[in-house]
């Protein structure tokens, strides 16, 4: 599976393509096909202020580098635990960017953690958006839980090893914890 969308220079999605209807219709969003998305801020669909400043900081990078810049994250689905790839590029004209989003591996869902995650949804625990960890206690664990309503935390962070965005340890370390036990605990 592999979806794009090209930022403008304000970061509105001008343009999206490859598997993304497909995406939208398996996940039950057609709010998120391509004709309701074309011409609206990124922002509206990044929660978060970690996350969106994460997100502007790094497309700020590519831009003035006028490099590439692609990272690991989960992107789950109630029937299935997925890792995607995130590319970012410059695009075509001044200022564009071109966002590629490759299906890296994927496994079914393991319902391990549920209760845990539950209760700490209930008590406001935070979900990294980069690695899908919750903070339970002190420590950011990942625990597949499936991305229901009840199931929800109330925030959205970045845990403290994909804030320091080392790409090659980050890759590492979501590798290494996507394939193991899902209750293992990151670092």
């Amino acid at each position: 599976m592999s979806t794009w969308y090209i930022l403008d220079a304000m970061n509105r999605i001008i343009a999206a393509g490859g598997d993304w209807n497909a995406f939208a219709a398996e996940n039950d969003t057609p709010s998120a096909a391509v004709e309701n998305i074309v011409g609206r801020s990124l922002e509206e669909y990044v929660s978060g202020l970690e996350t969106q400043l994460y997100l502007s900081s790094l497309f700020q990078l590519c831009r003035e580098a006028e490099t590439a810049h692609a990272f690991l994250y989960r992107c789950d689905a109630p029937w299935m635990a997925r890792l995607f790839q995130m590319r970012v590029e410059p695009g075509d004209n001044p200022g564009e960017l071109r966002v590629i989003h490759e299906l890296i591996r994927s496994r079914e869902a393991r319902d391990e953690g549920s209760k845990e995650v539950e209760l700490a949804a209930a008590g406001g625990a935070p979900r990294c958006s980069i690695c899908n960890a919750i903070k339970l206690g002190d420590a950011w664990h990942d625990v597949y839980a499936r991305p229901e309503r009840k199931f929800f935390v109330s925030g959205y962070a970045l845990c403290p090893s994909c804030s320091a965005h080392d790409s090659l340890h980050q890759g590492d370390k979501l590798l290494r914890i996507f394939d193991a036990a899902p209750s293992a605990s990151q670092d």
